[in-house]
């Protein structure tokens, strides 16, 4: 994993980069929010967990992909993620409640 301090990236091209992560997460995640099959839903919301755990260093498979409904501790998730919604909201200015997905420009 690349830092700051390697310079091997501009930085736009790093933000670029960045940008076009958030993108992959929001399509994961959209794509697990519309569909109806629990374990669609399971698995997004595992493999964005697991995923970003392992940007820590450790690749302990702690996410398992399995079933929405054999998620553990999803109101704690909610709440712990509905937080950072609200900081976002307070950076961006507003918060969008209902689920759509917004065009974004990475050119």
């Amino acid at each position: 994993m690349q830092n700051r301090t390697e310079g091997s990236y501009s930085s736009p091209a790093r933000i670029a980069l960045a940008k076009k992560c958030l993108v992959l997460i929001s399509w994961i995640a959209s794509e697990g929010a519309r569909s109806n099959n629990p374990e669609h839903i399971g698995f997004a919301l595992q493999e964005l967990s697991q995923i970003l755990f392992e940007r820590t260093g450790n690749l302990d498979r702690i996410f398992p992909a399995i079933s929405a409904d054999e998620i553990t501790d999803l109101n704690t998730l909610y709440a712990m993620l509905d937080v950072v919604a609200g900081f976002t909201e307070d950076m961006v200015g507003v918060r969008i409640e209902e689920f759509r997905i917004l065009p974004i420009n990475l050119c």
